[in-house]
């Protein structure tokens, strides 16, 4: 067996089969009827449909964008007009668990009915390429810690001056919460690379095996 055939082998995903003539790939959840195939959005037995809570301190686009995807998902990915209604109940009671007012669930929809044009993908590479290219009359680019009423009219500010602008979390959950997992003392992992100077020549490699041996 060729060195290119076990390593194929070896990183191959392992085979999925259908169970109750159901099966799951990515987001969409594939159900066989006799000959006919349905597909619906997948969750997985964990899922708590927590998301983005609507009065949390961050900024009202970012909690838009939440229900936005969610709803857009809900209209596009399930196959049959039922499935769409189903999923489209499901969003939104998730969403009005997390506090998203209804008046906002009914704008966003409003919004997807409308014929909504979709970008070439040659169109979508130049959009990609003018917002990571900024013109020149871009004065620079600043990153600003979202403080509710504050940092809404210093973006505008910025804005009006050609500095474009965006925002993070004063703080997150990764800061105020320790990693649940212990990491092993740094002569005792695995999969390391290591150096080893000498006089004349220096040595790197890559070892399976723990760094102490």
């Amino acid at each position: 067996m060729t060195l290119l055939t076990q390593l194929t082998l070896r990183y191959l995903s392992p085979l999925q089969k259908e169970n109750n003539s159901q099966i799951s790939f990515l987001d969409t959840l594939i159900t066989r009827k006799n000959v006919a195939v349905t597909i619906s959005v997948y969750r997985k037995p964990t899922h708590t449909d927590r998301y983005l809570d609507f009065n949390s301190h961050h900024e009202l686009k970012h909690k838009i964008s939440t229900a936005s995807t969610l709803l857009n998902r809900a209209l596009n990915l399930p196959s049959t007009a039922e499935g769409i209604r189903n999923e489209l109940t499901h969003v939104s009671n998730a969403l009005k668990s997390n506090g998203y007012p209804s008046a906002t669930i009914s704008n966003i929809l409003k919004k997807k009915s409308t014929s909504e044009v979709i970008p070439s993908p040659e169109e979508l590479v130049g959009m990609f390429f003018k917002w990571t290219d900024p013109p020149d009359s871009q004065n620079g680019f600043a990153v600003l810690p979202y403080i509710k009423g504050v940092t809404e009219p210093l973006t505008r500010i910025l804005n009006n001056n050609g500095i474009r602008a965006t925002t993070r979390p004063v703080k997150t959950l990764q800061q105020e919460f320790a990693s649940p997992k212990s990491r092993p003392p740094s002569d005792r992992q695995t999969n390391v690379v290591y150096k080893i100077p000498c006089a004349d020549w220096q040595s790197k490699a890559q070892c399976s095996l723990k760094l102490l041996t």
